[in-house]
C-alpha cells in the first residue's frame, strides 16, 4: 500500500518534481497511521482544493485495494 500510494502521488499530472513522502508512522490499536507529504502545482486556492480532494479520494482507493 505504501509503494502504491507513493507511485500514485508521483504520477499525478500536477505533482511537483520533488518526490512525495509516504511512510508508516505508527501501528495503533486499531489503525495503521500513515504520514503523507506531497506538493502539487495549483493555479489558485480553489484549484488546490480540487487537487487535494481528488488525491485524497485516490488514496482511499489505494488503501481499499490493499
Amino acid at each position: 500500500m505504501i509503494d502504491a500510494a507513493r507511485a500514485m502521488l508521483a504520477a499525478h499530472p500536477r505533482a511537483h518534481e520533488d518526490a512525495p513522502w509516504v511512510f508508516l508512522r505508527r501501528i495503533g490499536d486499531s489503525s495503521l497511521d500513515v504520514e503523507v507529504s506531497a506538493w502539487f502545482v495549483a493555479d489558485n486556492y480553489e484549484d488546490f482544493l480540487a487537487i487535494r480532494s481528488e488525491v485524497l479520494m485516490r488514496l482511499l482507493e489505494v488503501v481499499e485495494a490493499g
